[in-house]
């Protein structure tokens, strides 16, 4: 004669129905040190000028200009080739080259076209910059009256797919480069 063994029973879960169910909590976002500006999303001389109705200007192609538009939901604009009043703002990346140019328009406080510079946003070439890198860029920086930094995305390099949203350093910036610009 074999015997049964009996299974334990299940444990009997009840739910209080007066109790409001647990809210999924969005994680706090933090803004992420850089290695040019530290824990600053911006960069500002002394008195900068107001820059009303400045448009972004690349220093030379594939430098981000698109990208900062799309990614301001076309807030910003490019400067149109045949604008010859408006200020600009100045858009880089950090590759050498596109810093020695900087510099030079910086300089002369105008571009080749002769629109007034009144601000600059550098975009990280590559995830890792370099000291002489960095310090290159700071020196450049501190020419121009406001300078943001936009931080190496992968996602606009590489073929990936982007996340929901920009990182807060990014979007940061772009909402101080929308208020300067209007």
């Amino acid at each position: 004669m074999r015997l049964s063994r009996r299974s334990p029973a299940a444990p009997v879960v009840t739910e209080n129905p007066f109790v409001l169910p647990k809210e999924d909590k969005e994680e706090e976002e933090h803004l992420l040190s850089d290695e040019i500006l530290g824990d600053r999303v911006s960069f500002t001389n002394a008195h900068p000028a107001p820059a009303s109705t400045a448009k972004l200007f690349p220093v030379a192609g594939g430098v981000g200009v698109s990208t900062l538009i799309t990614a301001s939901d076309d807030e910003l604009a490019e400067l149109p080739v045949e604008d010859s009043q408006s200020p600009v703002i100045l858009v880089a990346t950090t590759a050498a080259d596109r810093l020695a140019t900087t510099r030079r328009l910086l300089k002369a406080r105008v571009t080749d076209q002769g629109h007034q510079i009144v601000g600059l946003v550098l975009v990280h070439d590559r995830p890792k910059l370099s000291k002489a890198t960095v310090a290159e860029t700071k020196t450049v920086m501190r020419m121009a009256e406001r300078a943001w930094v936009i931080p190496w995305l992968p996602y606009l390099r590489e073929p990936a797919e982007g996340p929901a949203k920009h990182p807060l350093r990014v979007r940061k910036a772009i909402a101080e480069i929308i208020k300067t610009t209007h």
